[in-house]
């Protein structure tokens, strides 16, 4: 027998991954060294005794001919630091005899003298327009990249584990059929029963189990339809497991409400439609969406600000930096909080206490607002307050002393006791629905009863 191929991994190996990973961290601190020390580095008379200049390409492009390598040395607060720069560009000063050495203006930063270049590659008054936007440019693509390569290996490494766990089952059901032939028995298909290999019907569900014998009713001997349980003529069982036909009835719930938690509508209990793969689609779509700001907010304050310096000559490109920086850290910090609160736990408590304030709505206007107030205690004794201003959605909802529930990747909470409720509220669009109705009106998503 022909041994089965292994299927490759989609993953990126480990080795590569270091690499790319490696070249992406240098690109980003050569773009952000270069920012920074332009924006807070300081200038000072540095001593270059190595220089080297090599032809690469006679037909590129302005600027890009040849491969530049200084070596140089400064002195700050008397003491010696050393750094090394290599670019692009068509200078094409002599080489450095063994002893000589060439003055060069230095750039550093004053905090960490560590971090150091050339003014001419490190000041925005000595730098093209070019040059600029590549610096700015360089650290938003790499992290983009880094956020999409992130994001390929979790997916790849979902479909590998979801392949190993479908291998693993058709091993398992190889293993189970290879005993169940050298045992001279089998498995029920519908409900999983150990059954002989004569069995015509199981004895547990009355499943027919063997296609090619007849179904033929025992007592009045006629003929009867695959997987039939009971006779279409005598109604006597067609397993002896079963004694009396037993029908299932489809309960009505349209007049009054069930408590036996079953998700019909007013039950009693937390419900499990969150756990469903429906719902937990949608979740994973609302963490991806959530991803793709964290591009919006690292390009495009670098995109407008220094765009804005380049039209007006009265806005300085270091201004600009400043700002466009300074505003996509403040940003980043309110997108990282938001995301690590969609990915909290599910927590569960009490509600303890409801209260209505009256505040002001503006500082300047004497107009007064309600405020309506619901605490919570954690089952961990945490706790929680929630305030809604003006509009008394969960507020009225809720009761003192009711049990809930609040899933932090929807922000919404739901009841335990719903078995007195006329309405429910999605917990997707917060939308208002009949309690007996099984999904939203609006969004059409299930509702969590």
């Amino acid at each position: 027998m022909a041994k089965r191929s292994k299927k490759k991994s989609s993953k990126i190996p480990i080795p590569i991954l270091i690499i790319i990973y490696g070249t992406l961290l240098f690109a980003v601190y050569q773009g952000l060294s270069t920012i920074i020390l332009s924006i807070f580095g300081q200038t000072t008379i540095g001593i270059v005794d190595y220089y080297s200049n090599r032809i690469e390409d006679r037909t590129a492009d302005a600027g890009r001919s040849r491969s530049i390598i200084k070596e140089y040395y400064f002195t700050v607060d008397g003491k010696t630091y050393r750094g090394r720069v290599f670019y692009l560009s068509d200078e094409a000063w002599p080489a450095l005899k063994e002893g000589e050495t060439r003055s060069e203006y230095i750039r550093y930063l004053p905090v960490f003298p560590y971090v150091s270049s050339t003014s001419s590659l490190s000041d925005f008054s000595d730098m093209t327009d070019g040059q600029i936007i590549y610096n700015i440019f360089i650290p938003i693509g790499c992290v983009g990249l880094f956020v999409l390569i992130r994001m390929f290996q979790r997916g790849a490494i979902k479909q590998d584990r979801g392949a190993a766990a479908r291998a693993a089952a058709r091993e398992a059901k190889k293993a189970l059929n290879t005993t169940a032939k050298e045992e001279n028995i089998m498995y029920c298909e519908s409900c999983g029963t150990k059954l002989s290999a004569e069995a015509v019907f199981c004895i547990n569900c009355g499943m027919k189990t063997q296609e090619d014998i007849p179904v033929v009713c025992s007592v009045c001997k006629t003929a009867l339809s695959d997987g039939a349980a009971f006779c279409v003529n005598c109604g006597a069982a067609v397993s002896a497991a079963v004694s009396a036909p037993v029908p299932q009835l489809e309960a009505d719930y349209s007049e009054a409400p069930a408590v036996n938690g079953s998700g019909r509508a007013g039950s009693v209990g937390f419900s499990d439609v969150y756990y469903s793969p429906e719902i937990q689609e949608e979740v994973r779509k609302k963490l991806k969406m959530s991803a793709g700001l964290i591009l919006a907010v690292l390009i495009l304050p670098n995109i407008i600000f220094p765009a804005a310096s380049l039209i007006r000559d009265d806005y300085p490109m270091r201004d600009a930096l400043f700002y466009g920086v300074g505003l996509s850290v403040i940003l980043t910090v309110f997108y990282l909080t938001f995301r690590l609160s969609l990915r909290k736990p599910i927590w569960e408590g009490q509600v303890v206490k409801k209260e209505t304030k009256y505040k002001y709505k503006h500082k300047d206007d004497d107009t007064t607002v309600p405020v309506f107030i619901t605490t919570f205690i954690q089952d961990s004794g945490k706790k929680k307050t929630l305030t809604e201003w003006e509009q008394e959605c969960w507020y009225s909802y809720f009761s003192v002393g009711g049990r809930v529930r609040y899933y932090p990747a929807l922000g919404t909470y739901e009841k335990y006791d719903k078995s007195k409720d006329r309405i429910i509220y999605c917990n997707f669009c917060m939308m208002m629905n009949q309690i007996n109705n099984e999904h939203c009106k609006r969004c059409n998503k299930p509702l969590f009863k």
